[in-house]
């Protein structure tokens, strides 16, 4: 792994895995996973079909497993799926590059704002 990407990984897992909602985050550049983070064992078909979905969707709807995630804000590239109160998805895409975060848990509206922050922060 190159310097940068660990970087990336080292920045990713400091400033994300302390959020109790916080499940995965992915870095893809150039629709190739560069780094993935979280916080315990997730399938890898549910990481394929993420990525599919979100590649492929900048509105709309989703489905994911037999959840559907519906498009609640779009805002500076920045995307915001969600299932429940309680299930979401960020996504911002910056030329070659895209940051997925799913979140999952009974804290992800209080988490939620810091979050986004943070994902924005890191193409700035």
């Amino acid at each position: 792994m190159s310097e940068n990407l660990q970087d990336l990984e080292d920045y990713i897992q400091y400033q994300f895995e302390d959020f109790k909602s916080f499940k995965l985050a992915l870095f893809l550049n150039s629709g190739q996973v560069s780094v993935k983070f979280s916080t315990g064992e997730i399938d890898k078909n549910f990481i394929d079909n993420l990525i599919s979905e979100i590649q492929t969707k900048n509105s709309g709807s989703f489905h994911l497993e037999n959840r559907e995630f519906s498009l609640q804000t779009s805002s500076e590239k920045l995307l915001e799926f969600k299932h429940s109160e309680s299930e979401k998805i960020f996504a911002l895409k910056n030329g070659e590059n895209l940051m997925i975060v799913y979140c999952s848990g009974s804290t992800v509206d209080k988490d939620q704002e810091r979050i986004k922050e943070l994902i924005m922060d890191l193409f700035n």
